[in-house]
This record gives C-alpha cells, sequence and structure tokens, in this order.
C-alpha cells in the first residue's frame, strides 16, 4: 500500500542518514 511505501522511504531515510552522520 502506499502508507506502507511511504514508511519504507521513510525508514530508508533515516538509515541512510545515521550512516552518513
Amino acid at each position: 500500500m502506499i502508507f506502507s511505501f511511504l514508511k519504507d522511504t521513510v525508514f530508508r531515510g533515516l538509515s541512510e542518514k545515521k550512516h552518513g552522520f
């Protein structure tokens, strides 16, 4: 669903930021 997709995107963004910093 769209909500699930958004959740996955947000989690991915947070993970990338954590790895970046």
